[in-house]
């Protein structure tokens, strides 16, 4: 069969409960046992794909079958089950494995970086002094302007830096790595449960 559709199949584990889609062609005839032949060239096998970091493969796994006569005037559509095999022999197709979060998470540390020397400045201009009761109260360590600024654009970076490494750790969460296929790729489609193929006549519209 041929690969119609390329995929960029997620590895994440909300990914997976989302597979995405994959369309292949029958290309020839339909080997089943005892050396029977089946034709099913030309149909249409809608499929679900999801990555597998592990082994760098898209796991997929067949969903339906589509047929059309040549003359339109009948057609198969049904469910099937089964998993499609590389052309190296081994179930899954192989792809390129494609991860873009390094810059996401290179400015998430600096923001963490940012937002550390931002406290460091806020609680360098404050005093922290305990009561009989053992609770512990902020207190600025001198009371003149200049003090005060400094502790205000500390506690202001501190703040700022903190959201900003969330949001850059929502956008690493984002582009966490996929695996990527490519259209045309020549594969074998493998049924592992045996059905029997229901014919329906088709609506002839003029």
């Amino acid at each position: 069969a041929t690969l119609l559709s390329g995929l960029d199949a997620p590895t994440t584990t909300a990914g997976k409960s989302d597979p995405v889609p994959v369309l292949l062609r029958i290309k020839e005839l339909a080997v089943l046992p005892n050396k029977v032949r089946g034709d099913l060239k030309g149909c249409f096998v809608l499929a679900e794909g999801k990555g597998n970091l592990a082994t760098e493969r898209v796991e997929v796994r067949l969903v339906t079958l589509s047929c059309v006569s040549k003359k339109g005037q009948s057609v198969i559509d049904q469910t099937v089950k089964g998993y499609i095999v590389d052309e190296d022999g081994k179930a899954g197709l192989r792809g390129i494995v494609s991860a873009k979060m390094g810059s996401m998470l290179a400015r998430s540390a600096l923001a963490g970086f940012l937002g550390g020397m931002g406290e460091a400045v806020q609680t360098s201009s404050m005093d922290f002094q305990t009561t009989a009761l053992g609770t512990q109260t902020q207190l600025w360590s001198d009371t003149d302007t200049q003090n005060i600024v400094k502790g205000g654009i500390g506690g202001g970076i501190s703040k700022s830096a903190d959201q900003l490494e969330k949001f850059y750790l929502q956008l690493a969460e984002q582009t966490l790595p996929i695996i990527q296929v490519g259209a045309t790729k020549i594969v074998t489609v493998v049924i592992s449960e045996g059905i029997n193929l229901e014919v329906k006549d088709a609506a002839i519209i003029n």
